[in-house]
């Protein structure tokens, strides 16, 4: 449906997910080629001159959101904004020694050039995060502007040989009631790009019965929701519940040394991944004590 035949709610909705998709790919592109150059600790970064990699009033703010919402921002590069990425990627220097082969496809005038179109894109996102209203026009820009941008990132990836040969949703964030918060990139490889975490030796994981452990996953936010569906598996149980999210009262039948939660991501494609019929799968290991 066109967006000036939809309901505002509807069109607004569409645009906070697309932002949410870029500001993903911009702070992975930045994240994978900081660490690469500049190690670890790149926002804490400075060059033989003194200068600092990252602008201190954007390293303020990140420490700050951080410190307000530590469960919600696991590394520095989550707690940026898009005008923080816009400020990181477009810096002429480093846009010149990092950057331009990223994102030449998109902007091949340059920084300035690139500049352009992500603040077009911020125009529209900044009224979106406070709520203010937005036009057909505005929204129309946010969607084909990024658009343009993951799919300048997507071919990026494909040259460097990353690209992925199914195109499917994956998981790309882990969040649960302990406080943790793990991205795709922390979590262990398992066979066939699938991913897992394992809490089995650390003390402060361990479950017992009449526990409540609670798990949300961020599926790809590329993917428009209504392509796939999760199933969940505690256990030898299965779960049917479409939710990204997971609340697992623990009881007696629980108790185990090697207890595990999955989930399946399924598109509704007529073709699967793996051949069992799912596309994506995190598993979790657990441990579950006898009750006291």
């Amino acid at each position: 449906m066109p967006l000036h035949q939809m309901e505002e709610e509807n069109f607004r909705s569409i645009c906070k997910k697309k932002a949410e998709a870029l500001e993903h790919w911009l702070r992975r592109v930045i994240d994978e080629n900081y660490i690469q150059r500049y190690g670890e600790d790149y926002f804490q970064f400075q060059f033989d001159n003194g200068e600092n990699l990252i602008k201190k009033d954007i390293v303020q703010k990140v420490k700050v959101r951080r410190n307000e919402q530590p469960e919600r921002y696991s590394r520095d590069i989550d707690a940026t904004l898009l005008e923080d990425l816009i400020a990181i990627i477009c810096k002429q220097k480093q846009y010149s020694e990092v950057f331009k082969e990223v994102f030449n496809e998109v902007a091949p005038q340059g920084n300035e050039h690139l500049r352009f179109i992500l603040n077009k894109i911020w125009e529209t996102r900044n009224p979106l995060s406070h709520a203010n209203p937005i036009s057909v026009r505005q929204a129309e820009q946010l969607i084909c502007y990024s658009n343009d941008i993951i799919e300048c990132l997507q071919n990026y990836y494909k040259k460097k040989g990353e690209g992925r040969m199914y195109n499917v949703p994956t998981v790309l964030k882990y969040t649960d009631s302990f406080g943790n918060t793990i991205y795709r990139e922390q979590m262990i490889k398992s066979g066939n790009g699938k991913v897992c975490l394992n809490f089995i030796n650390d003390e402060k994981y361990y479950l017992r019965p009449e526990d409540v452990y609670s798990i949300e996953l961020e599926i790809d936010p590329s993917f428009e929701r209504d392509t796939y569906r999760l199933k969940w598996f505690v256990g030898s149980q299965i779960i049917e519940s479409d939710s990204n999210r997971l609340v697992v009262e623990l009881e007696n039948k629980h108790v185990s040394e090697d207890f595990y939660i999955a989930c399946w991501i399924i598109t509704k494609n007529d073709w699967h991944r793996y051949s069992v019929g799912y596309d994506d799968e995190i598993v979790i290991n657990l441990r579950v004590f006898p009750p006291y």
